[in-house]
This record gives structure tokens, sequence and C-alpha cells, in this order.
């Protein structure tokens, strides 16, 4: 379902498209639609599917959900990708609908990574829906026509004046210590501060996940107390370049948002909780399980940063994000989200995102990356965790 005031350039898409006004005031996030929730076993099989098609990402797009018929769809490219991912995946007669596409998720990640370049373009992130990149713009006249000229891509125009004057939320609870948990006061190898994140296992190692602007080089990451915590392998366990923003890690092939994973110091190690509350905050609970699939539109989170304590209320509005700070850093493979009312801050970088489930214990879901507030909504960016997934050995703490 693509966005209001989305402007088709170069493509040959058949979804209706609107001008969009130059006058455009901020957006109130709070008036932003909520999309209705998705049938808990069609979630499930979106989060099976995405995996699959994680894994030959030449060969599909993305996996949506259509809520005017009820089914999962899974864009392919060809007949052999629908036949190769029903023989490779299971689900109820009926569920599951191919779309034959002519972008797959290489060529879409590709095309925003170089969209993003245009000094017009803010942010560009994947409509799985519409097959296409969004680019986000400040003002609808910023953008020239050419911008549209993609070979084998789509490309929208938004404009939202609420994503530029961003930043990382590095530099800045307040007194962790070992077994660690997410959410606490790190100091990173610079002197700066950030957040411990999600806690990691891999087999009997104690790791925790934190974002990889917090430590570029890499390096010795220490919690509040100044006890060493642990230690980043620069250009292998963080993927962030200073003046860059994401970088490939060596033997992968894609951007996977703004990561880094500290191997905390024996015998120290991390216990499967995340901080709740306020910044003083000294009460936690339990990490149940790793979210089942990457973060969709319309999600709702919470996140824990040191500074701003827990923010409940985030719904995600944008997925496979290139994003543009405006520090000239660019995270690529992101994700947007929006709330009413307090941001996150400086210093709340790395910090976990998370669902509460009924019973009380979370689901892992990302790390803190940026944002950027005004008088009327607050935006925010943060990785997936199956990024981390994806990249490094082991899981998320689970107890």
């Amino acid at each position: 379902m693509l966005a209001a005031g989305l402007i088709v350039l170069g493509s040959a898409l058949t979804h209706p498209a609107s001008a969009v006004a130059e006058a455009s005031p901020p957006i109130d996030v709070a008036a932003l639609p909520v999309l209705p929730e998705i049938p808990e076993r069609a979630d499930e099989l979106i989060g099976a599917l995405d995996q699959f098609a994680e894994r030959d990402r030449d060969s599909y797009g993305f996996v949506w959900y259509d809520h005017e018929t009820g089914a999962v769809i899974l864009d392919v490219l060809d007949q052999a990708g629908a036949e190769r991912a029903a023989a490779s995946v299971e689900w109820p007669e009926g569920s599951v609908d191919f779309r034959t596409v002519k972008s797959s998720r290489t060529g879409l990640s590709e095309a925003a990574n170089k969209l993003i370049e245009d000094k017009a373009v803010v942010e560009a992130y994947i409509a799985a829906d519409a097959n296409a990149v969004v680019v986000v713009a400040n003002a609808a006249s910023d953008v020239p026509l050419s911008i549209g000229d993609y070979p084998n891509v789509d490309v929208l125009v938004e404009v939202d004046r609420n994503l530029k004057e961003s930043l990382p939320a590095s530099s800045g609870r307040t007194s962790d210590d070992s077994p660690y948990y997410g959410g606490a006061r790190t100091v990173n190898p610079s002197g700066s501060g950030c957040s411990s994140g999600i806690p990691w296992r891999s087999g009997s190692t104690s790791m925790m996940l934190t974002a990889g602007h917090c430590t570029p080089n890499g390096g010795t990451t220490k919690s509040a107390s100044g006890a060493t915590m642990g230690y980043v392998s620069s250009g292998s366990r963080e993927n962030w370049a200073a003046g860059f923003g994401t970088a490939w890690l060596s033997g992968d092939n894609q951007y996977r948002g703004d990561l880094a994973l500290i191997s905390i110091s024996s015998p120290q190690t991390v216990s499967a909780r995340i901080y709740r509350g306020g910044i003083n905050s000294t009460t936690s609970s339990i990490i149940a399980r790793m979210w089942h699939r990457s973060p969709r539109v319309g999600d709702q989170f919470c996140t824990g940063g040191t500074r701003s304590g827990e923010l409940c209320g985030w719904t995600v509005r944008a997925t496979n994000v290139t994003h543009e700070y405006s520090n000239g850093e660019v995270l690529r493979g992101g994700f947007r989200a929006t709330r009413a009312g307090a941001c996150i801050i400086s210093g709340d970088s790395g910090g976990p995102a998370f669902t509460v489930q009924t019973d009380g214990k979370l689901a892992a879901k990302g790390i803190i990356s940026g944002s950027n507030s005004s008088s009327t909504s607050c935006t925010a960016w943060f990785t997936d965790v199956w990024h981390a997934k994806y990249m490094w050995p082991g899981s998320v703490a689970t107890g």
C-alpha cells in the first residue's frame, strides 16, 4: 500500500500517484495511519519466506502481506524462483501468492545506495509492495526528473521535511556490571557514551550487540563504572566507517545497518535481560526470543536507551532504508520509525529495540542508530537484529 504523496518518476507502475504540495507542513506522527495487524500465522510465514529469500537475493524481491486478499505475497523474478520456494517452504494451501517483478532484492538495495549519493536525496528506502525504491527529499523542487532514470528499478519520490537534520545518537542506565544487561550506559574507545543493546551468546562465549558507529575502528568498550567490558574487532565485528557510514563486512553481500559485536572479557558474562523504565531504573525484563522476522511497516515496538530510558509507541514507517545523517555519514540497510512525544537522544545509540509480549517477557527486534526530533514528531533509525544473525556466529541470549 503506497503512502500518500508519492510521485512516480521513470516508472511503469500503475499505482496512483499525487502531486506533493510545496508548502506541506511537518508531519504530525500521532496522526499517521496505523496499518491493521497481520494475522499471526501469516506473520510467521512472512518470516520463514523472508529468511528463504535472503539466501538468494538475486532471484527474489521482498515478502509482503496483501490486506485486501489476506495472502502473503512473495515477489519472484521468474517461475523457477516460485517453484524453488514452493519446494523449500511449507504453507497452507492458498495462503501464498507469487508476483513476478523486475527488481530483485540485490537490485533494489544497490539502487537505494546509489540514489543516496544525489545531493537532493535525504533518504532512500525500499517499498516492498511497490517493488520500488522511494527517495525522500526535503522539497519536491529539489529533485531532478532524471533521478528516475535508473535501469531496472522503479523510483518514487516522497517529500518529508522531518528527516533532514538527523544525527547518529551517540556521544553523550548508569552503572551496569557483569553479568551485563541491554540498555545500559557504555563508554566507547573514544571516551564518548553509547548504550549496550542486546545480549548475545555463541556457545559459551558472551557478547553484546551495540551500534557500529559507537566503535567505528574497533577497540575496548568499558562499562559506566570504568571497568573493561570487552573488545570489538575492527573490520570484522563492526560495520561502520567514520565519515562514510555502513560498510560491507568481508565475505558478505550487502549493507547491514549499524552494528557492532562486543566480545565480553572473561570471566565476565551477559544476562538475557534488558533494562526497563526510566534512565535511573534498576528494573529489567527477560529476553524470551529474537523477533521471528525482520521489521515491517506498521510494527510497533519500544526502545531502551541509557539517556532517554524506555520509550514505547514507536511505529515502523519505512524498511530497508538508506539514510544520510546530517554529518554526511550514511546508514545503509536500516529501518525508520516514528513516535509522538519524547525522542531518542545523544547517548542512546546501540540501545535495544524490542517488543513486549503478553507475558511481560521481551522479543529482541533491533539496535538504535540515530534520531531527529521536531516540535511535532520524533523520527528514529534502527538496525534489524536479523542483520547480526546473518553476519556473526551465535544468537540473541534468551532466558
